[in-house]
């Protein structure tokens, strides 16, 4: 079976009041000159961050999620930005002081639209959490299909195959 997403309106299809996609949220930090909309692409929307300025802090776009400790988690997320090279993270975080991160992964976003993922391990016994998506600069990034799922249940007990499945895999003639 297939793991079950536990975002909310992961593809960002849905838009909820002031054009902002349904069940995300700006939880951006500092004093900065921002706004999230949701974009169209050839039928394919998505949630737009635009961000004309950043004085400290960060820009950040997110929502709560509810983690079992003790679990393993694949998270993914597709990105792109009108600036190349554009440095960001993704992760998960306490939602209450200090604020502290479970998981955070860095990444560099360009203008072709890439998926990252990551798998982490819930160990921190923390209640409410965020998922979130930030950056530190001045740009426009995009953001869609993003997802966590439970990966808990898809390890396998089971013994490794027997033999090589691969061709040559030794190189060896």
């Amino acid at each position: 079976a297939r793991p079950t997403n536990l975002l909310k309106n992961p593809a960002m299809d849905l838009a909820g009041d002031k054009g902002a996609p349904t069940g995300w949220a700006d939880f951006s930090w500092g004093q900065n000159a921002r706004n999230l909309s949701t974009g169209n692409e050839n039928g394919n929307r998505f949630a737009r961050m635009q961000i004309d300025s950043v004085t400290g802090g960060w820009v950040r776009v997110g929502q709560k999620i509810a983690l079992v400790p003790g679990k393993t988690y694949r998270v993914s997320v597709r990105l792109k930005s009108d600036k190349p090279d554009l440095g960001m993270r993704f992760g998960v975080m306490n939602q209450e002081k200090p604020f502290p991160e479970l998981f955070a992964e860095a990444v560099v976003v360009d203008d072709n639209w890439t998926e990252y993922s990551a798998i982490f391990d819930r160990t921190a016994k923390f209640g409410n959490l965020n998922f979130w998506i930030r950056t530190t600069t001045r740009a426009e990034f995009c953001v869609d299909d993003a997802a966590i799922v439970d990966l808990t249940a898809l390890k396998s007990d089971a013994e490794p195959m027997k033999g090589n499945l691969v061709a040559n895999g030794s190189f060896e003639g």
